[in-house]
């Protein structure tokens, strides 16, 4: 990817990207990741997870190098046309690779359709997720058991669930108990949900 002189090979940019900005439609009332446009870029996959969660576990990373975008942010996201198909991919880090080319961190997630659940009867926002792994309880009652399962809902920084509400994930529906809010990128909230078993 790089030439002898240390400048990107842009020979080498063969990979597929999208580049996805989130916008907001008034009439469904719903955030939804927008196409903006079609990029080249090299990939590199990485053996290490990415943390693009301060809460929940890491995911498998790619390092994408690119022309610049100048308007590019931690906001946006990219879809890789990669080894399985079209994959999200959630931008954790830009960094300039020379005078006119970037390296883009990112962690390989999938999206989930979320909904805020404002009452039972009245449902509010829809809008894309990435739910992480964060703990799994198991509480032994007598004579029943319950299980906890407990996850890591990453949002854009658009979204703001209250503590105490529910959300539903993939049509599952989780009580949001903590957020997380100080990123100025996204918001992370710990949901959960409890199953008898």
């Amino acid at each position: 990817m790089l030439t002898t002189e240390g400048k990107v090979d842009a020979g080498a940019l063969r990979e597929r990207l999208r580049l996805l900005r989130l916008s907001y439609n008034d009439q469904a009332d719903s955030w939804s990741w927008e196409n903006l446009r079609g990029l080249r870029a090299a990939a590199e996959v990485s053996e290490r997870a990415n943390l693009f969660s301060k809460v929940g576990i890491g995911a498998q990373g790619v390092t994408f190098t690119l022309r610049n975008v100048p308007d590019l942010t931690l906001a946006d996201a990219f879809l890789w046309y990669g080894p399985g198909g079209w994959e999200h991919c959630f931008i954790t880090l830009i960094e300039p690779a020379d005078r006119l080319f970037i390296r883009v961190r990112c962690a390989r997630v999938r999206t989930c359709a979320c909904r805020a659940l404002v009452e039972r009867e009245k449902p509010g926002v829809w809008f894309p997720g990435v739910l992480t792994e964060k703990y799994v309880g198991h509480e032994q009652l007598d004579p029943l058991a319950i299980n906890v399962i407990c996850y890591v809902l990453v949002t854009p920084k658009a979204v703001e669930l209250k503590r105490g509400s529910l959300v539903s994930v993939d049509g599952t529906p989780y009580e949001v108990q903590v957020g997380h809010l100080l990123d100025p990128w996204k918001n992370e909230f710990e949901i959960v949900r409890t199953v008898d078993l």
